[in-house]
């Protein structure tokens, strides 16, 4: 497969140009850099997770598409959920 470049920066979620990565605990509710994507994605985070379409179980991921917007708002182009498993799973040799 070609491969893809990565870039870590900090700034803000709205203003992305590309798909976000974040990540999610098992069993945990949304918070943080999650909570934001799942504002600014129209609450499309808090209904997989709801409907179990995606739990955050370890080595599992789930692609949000972006939404319409209004022209006001920055493009969002979607986001990219990684599933870290229940806390305290995720190891650094894993």
């Amino acid at each position: 497969p070609d491969p893809i470049e990565v870039r870590v920066v900090h700034g803000g979620l709205d203003y992305a140009r590309y798909p976000l990565i974040v990540s999610h605990y098992q069993h945990e509710p949304l918070a943080g850099a999650g909570k934001r994507v799942d504002e600014k994605l129209h609450g499309q985070l808090a209904r997989v997770l709801e409907l179990r379409l995606f739990v955050g179980a370890a080595m599992t991921a789930h692609y949000l598409r972006p939404n319409s917007h209004s022209a006001a708002e920055p493009p969002y182009r979607g986001a990219l959920v990684i599933g870290l498993g229940s806390i305290g799973e995720l190891t650094p040799g894993s």
